[in-house]
């Protein structure tokens, strides 16, 4: 199960949490990639369940966004096609 999760993430960019860390709270989070391509950090997001319901693309989509931020800014490309 592990194994499909993390192919799902890097597949779509972004891991997501309904309740899992706590209550009433639902999490995002998206890798941040060096030059090399390794994951160098990450960007997280935390809302209420809630809102993931009724804005899930737009909080993905941010998600995604802030943590393409760095590499475009050291000139690097993403190489995962998110």
């Amino acid at each position: 199960m592990a194994r499909r999760k993390l192919r799902q993430i890097r597949r779509t960019g972004v891991a997501l949490g309904l309740e899992k860390a706590q209550e009433r709270l639902a999490c995002l989070a998206s890798p941040v990639l060096g030059a090399d391509g390794d994951v160098i950090g990450s960007v997280s997001l935390c809302v209420r369940p809630d809102d993931l319901h009724t804005r899930r693309q737009q909080l993905i989509a941010t998600v995604r966004e802030a943590a393409r931020r760095p590499r475009r800014s050291a000139g690097a490309d993403n190489a995962m096609g998110w």
